[in-house]
């Protein structure tokens, strides 16, 4: 094996790339749209990495992309998520390679995913298939690449912005594995750049993740996949004592800290027989969410998930038809305090929380969820094709089952047009859990729903050009 050295792109400054891999260096290749559904549109990600504004990530081209917004969350941390569509940020559902995870993008806004390691994502915005559930605002789907058997790797990381490194290996012929990890650097410098003299970082930004998976190909219509990722994410803000916040309210004396962490780790066997493709995973995610806002609000969580999940294809010669089903039991250890504000400080300009009584709990919820679903394709004529699909949703918590349908139309212009018209009905459960706690929140709080109606005109313009126009509405 020769011995190399390569260049990433530059993300802040310089990006210096040690890459220990067989024979040839290989290019990036451009960006190619590898599908077009009627509820979303799939990229390969490998040019992603040099869309303006990525920063060497893929998935911050989401922000580039037509009804995607950057929205910082209400608890005043410093992330800002995707809002799509007018939706809030917690109405997504973020799946990677099929499988739940804890978030999808660190304090700084980047991703928590090596740029190595991803292979494409999908957005759906509008009434998707009834595969996907638990979603009001858009699906995003993140497909990492399995490892490859043929040529090794090994990647060292190093810039300004963050390090890491990337190892990769086969076994044997039908056996291989890699291994990622990151860590930010923004906390060497960010001071640098802070011009308000009222606050300052006790614990500047930082952020680490990592991504390991194994892949081993059992025969000829079977391959496992065990995976394991996670990410850590922390943050504390200190308030001059005699500046202006503290001036406004002195419960924010002891200053502000976010940290969430995740670790997931999960099995999948995927079959591929005649007719049919079976995908089978079991996934369990732990995560802790810590939230301090001086003596306004506090908040400190474990939350544990096994997910059990199936997802199968049978394909005949005139129609597709997908089901499968996802079972998931959470449990979560938490412990709040802080003032009970009969105020929104999201939507109303609210008195100081010191006006407020205190309030103190700990406990503990369990909350168990299913998704079932099938959802059928197929042609109707040459130029008219349709796609029928339904749901059922429900959870323990306050007993609440729903049936959401999906319907779908598409008809050919022509043989460069096609129009298209989407319906569907979407619920999505609270997982922000400090909302069903007994003092702080409110135990019978329900799912939010949503109905959805897209209208749309796909277009093959020449030279391999694309373009579609859509018109919805959302309730």
């Amino acid at each position: 094996m020769n011995k190399m050295t390569r260049l990433l792109p530059l993300t802040i400054c310089a990006l210096a790339v040690i890459n220990a891999q067989a024979s040839d260096e290989k290019e990036l290749e451009e960006i190619t749209v590898i599908a077009v559904k009627p509820d979303g549109l799939k990229i390969s990600s490998d040019k992603l990495l040099s869309l303006p504004g990525t920063g060497n990530d893929p998935l911050k081209g989401l922000e580039a992309l037509p009804g995607v917004v950057l929205a910082t969350p209400a608890t005043g941390g410093p992330v800002a998520q995707p809002a799509i569509r007018g939706s809030s940020s917690n109405d997504n559902l973020y799946l990677t390679d099929g499988l739940e995870m804890g978030y999808v993008f660190h304090n700084d806004g980047l991703s928590v995913y090596n740029p190595l390691l991803v292979e494409s994502f999908e957005l759906k915005t509008g009434a998707w298939s009834s595969q996907y559930a638990n979603a009001n605002g858009g699906v995003i789907l993140t497909n990492l690449r399995d490892p490859n058997g043929v040529e090794p790797a090994r990647v060292i990381d190093l810039s300004f912005f963050r390090s890491g490194f990337l190892y990769e290996q086969a076994l044997s012929s039908n056996a291989a594995f890699y291994v990622s990890f990151r860590e930010s650097l923004v906390h060497t410098y960010v001071d640098n750049f802070i011009e308000d003299e009222d606050f300052s970082f006790a614990v500047p930004p930082r952020n680490r993740d990592y991504q390991a998976k194994f892949i081993w190909d059992f025969d000829a219509n079977n391959i496992i996949r065990f995976s394991a990722s996670g990410a850590k994410d922390y943050i504390e803000i200190a308030f001059d004592q005699d500046g202006r916040d503290i001036a406004k309210n002195p419960d924010l004396a002891s200053g502000e800290r976010y940290q969430t962490y995740y670790h997931s780790q999960a099995v999948s066997l995927q079959h591929f027989g005649d007719v049919i493709e079976a995908n089978f995973s079991v996934n369990l995610l732990t995560q802790n969410q810590q939230e301090r806002e001086g003596e306004v609000f506090r908040w400190d969580a474990d939350i544990t998930k096994l997910i059990f999940k199936t997802e199968n294809q049978y394909v005949a010669e005139s129609f597709t038809l997908n089901f499968g089903a996802t079972y998931r039991d959470t449990s979560v250890d938490y412990l709040a305090s802080g003032r009970l504000m009969p105020c929104n400080t999201e939507f109303e300009m609210c008195p100081p929380s010191y006006f407020s009584p205190k309030f103190n709990e700990q406990g503990t919820l369990t909350i168990s969820d299913y998704h079932a679903y099938t959802h059928l394709t197929g042609q109707i004529t040459a130029k008219l094709d349709y796609q029928i699909g339904i749901a059922v949703v429900g959870t323990d918590n306050n007993s609440q089952s729903y049936v959401e349908p999906r319907l779908g139309i598409g008809f050919d212009l022509d043989d460069n047009h096609t129009l298209r018209l989407n319906y569907g009905i979407h619920h999505t459960f609270i997982d922000d859990y400090q909302f069903l706690t007994a003092q702080y929140g409110e135990p019978s709080l329900e799912a939010s729903n949503s109905s959805q109606w897209v209208l749309g005109l796909d277009s093959q313009l020449a030279d391999g050009i694309a373009l579609r126009t859509e018109l919805f509405t959302k309730n």
